[in-house]
């Protein structure tokens, strides 16, 4: 028997792998151990030609997960070690804080199934089908607010077995891909970001430049999908989900588990696309514009009266009400200034109108 111990502190055990597999696994380890390897190295190794465990019917030259190799009891662990191998290379080049992420875990499993409606077991059972993110923390399973939001319960009673060869849309059971790039007059981008809103991967081809298949990391919260035509710009926010969802556009995709929570075109578009910088920069702009003028309110001292500040939550929200492209952001532009924010009379009235 095989045994690995993932990121998030889960042991798995799975039988002796056969000689090719066994190799490529080798291959790998050495790979992550490789200081001159780049994460997209691994990832292209990963879901390249030489790796034996994955499908390579649907994308020739590139190799794909799919429910038949999820539910096999040697290439489904090993699936599932090679991608823990890829998030570790994350970690060892500084991508990822896997301490910070998993800070954020705080629901226990009793508490998640009062929360979901389920018994305990069940949700334990999610967990160890891979269906519910966790960590293991002295001995107890803690998992994410928001995979509990989301969490939807699948069929009950056994899961059939697969019969016939999956068609790449439903191929992708627990991960989204996306078949990213540039062809005649379209292109197709995506960013990624972690739950600190830090950016873990940029993913572009120049227009003309080709397509090339990716497979997103286990860490990503959210996502930035941008499509590109002679006519407009769109960009799509997308998050994790049970459900499987879709963006296409001229025959590039991205898809898996998903959903579509914005749609976004012109300015708005490009605001998301551009990202934390854009909305804090974006977010001053808006107060320094909402400041008052003493002399032209006519303050006699000059100076700003306390009943002219607002607290800033207000104004945050306030600004995200006319730039819903920027809502991913509405922490870090809170934390932007330390407290209560000077605003133009005429603003703090129609404020005082409207709450």
């Amino acid at each position: 028997m095989h045994s690995h111990i993932f990121l998030n502190g889960r042991e798995l055990e799975y039988p002796d792998p056969p000689t090719p597999v066994a190799a490529f696994l080798t291959r790998v380890s050495a790979a992550l151990s490789d200081a001159a390897v780049t994460v997209n190295d691994m990832i292209s190794l990963v879901y390249g030609p030489d790796n034996p465990v994955l499908d390579h019917e649907y994308f020739p030259g590139r190799a794909m997960v799919t429910p038949t190799i999820l539910a096999d009891p040697v290439r489904g662990p090993v699936y599932r070690v090679l991608n823990d191998l890829i998030e570790r290379k994350r970690v060892q080049v500084g991508q990822i804080d896997p301490e910070a992420a998993f800070a954020k875990y705080t629901v226990g499993v009793p508490e998640a199934a009062g929360l979901l409606g389920i018994s305990v077991q069940a949700v334990r059972l999610a967990i160890d089908e891979w269906r519910l993110p966790a960590v293991l923390r002295r001995g107890q399973w803690w998992l994410p607010p928001n995979a509990i939001e989301s969490y939807k319960l699948g069929g009950r009673g056994p899961k059939p077995k697969p019969t016939k060869p999956v068609a790449p849309k439903t191929a992708m059971s627990t991960q989204a891909q996306a078949k990213l790039g540039g062809v005649p007059g379209a292109s197709l981008s995506v960013r990624l970001y972690d739950e600190g809103n830090r950016l873990i991967d940029l993913i572009a081809t120049g227009k003309d430049g080709g397509s090339t298949i990716y497979t997103f990391p286990d860490v990503w919260t959210w996502a930035a999908v941008k499509t590109t035509s002679s006519e407009e710009t769109r960009v799509f926010e997308v998050e994790p989900a049970i459900e499987t969802g879709e963006v296409e556009h001229a025959g590039l995709w991205v898809r898996g588990s998903l959903k579509i929570v914005h749609k976004f075109k012109a300015n708005k578009a490009k605001g998301l696309w551009q990202g934390k910088g854009k909305a804090l920069a974006d977010f001053r702009s808006y107060v320094r514009s909402l400041n008052p003028n003493p002399a032209r309110n006519g303050l006699p001292d000059g100076k700003i009266r306390p009943d002219h500040y607002v607290d800033k939550g207000t104004v945050v929200d306030r600004f995200l009400t006319e730039h819903p492209e920027f809502s991913r952001f509405r922490n870090e532009l809170f934390e932007l200034y330390p407290g209560d924010l000077p605003v133009d009379p005429g603003w703090v009235g129609l404020a005082t109108q409207q709450s």
